[in-house]
């Protein structure tokens, strides 16, 4: 198996499936499974993954269910998305390759929305320049499209199941300490901009700095004291 695609899910009915159908749309030589994390999902989320012909199993917490699909994962080579993700046509075959041929043992995917508005396209420039930057000092990279090494995810044992935001960026921090994380050059990955319409563009600008401002003076967020809604979110 060349690649396990890992995605956590949590009543996700209105997005899961067209991220599993750009999937499958791939056309790519690449031997690959898709293992979805549930987290006791309500709706009929795990009947969408069924009906796909992906793994299942146990989720929770985006971190701890990244963790549950690496467990069972077949593939020298783990793709992390989000449930709300599109791939475009050619990104599996362009970013795959790409993250072989330069000896990674960590690849970020750049960010676009599914929306063309203005402030959609002002974030994703300054989370795609933050992530360009970062990658040569200590790594920033989101795991909403992500490639690393399996046997490297294990030796750091993997996602910080105690930190309720920015997992991700722990954990880029952890691996980059073992190889060689970069940004990938080749195609994006696009995410729906639900959170900024739940919560609001603005306001969603405003929070991302306080935590930002928090992780750098004090640490890790290991309580959800910016009282982010996931469960809102997951069912928007």
């Amino acid at each position: 198996m060349d690649l396990s695609i890992i995605i956590p899910t949590k009543n996700e009915e209105k997005y899961l499936g067209q991220t599993l159908r750009s999937i499958k749309d791939q056309k790519t030589k690449l031997k690959y499974e898709i293992i979805v994390a549930d987290a006791k999902s309500k709706d009929k989320t795990k009947k969408i993954a069924k009906d796909f012909g992906c793994k299942i199993v146990a989720g929770g917490l985006p971190g701890t269910g990244r963790n549950n699909g690496v467990k069972v994962a077949k593939g020298k080579v783990i793709l992390f998305l989000d449930a709300d993700t599109k791939l475009p046509p050619g990104f599996l075959k362009s970013n795959y390759n790409e993250f072989i041929k330069r000896n990674l043992i960590g690849g970020g995917c750049k960010l676009a929305f599914t929306s063309n508005n203005l402030a959609y396209k002002i974030y994703s420039f300054i989370i795609n320049s933050l992530m360009l930057i970062t990658q040569y000092i200590s790594p920033q990279m989101s795991t909403g499209g992500f490639f690393v090494k399996k046997e490297f995810h294990d030796l750091i044992n993997g996602f910080d199941e105690k930190i309720i935001l920015c997992e991700d960026y722990d954990y880029c921090k952890r691996i980059s300490k073992l190889g060689k994380i970069r940004l990938l050059k080749s195609k994006k990955v696009f995410t729906s901009p639900r959170r900024f319409e739940i919560i609001g563009k603005w306001n969603m600008g405003i929070q991302y700095v306080k935590i930002f401002l928090y992780r750098t003076f004090h640490g890790e967020i290991r309580d959800n004291r910016f009282n982010y809604q996931f469960d809102t979110i997951y069912k928007k």
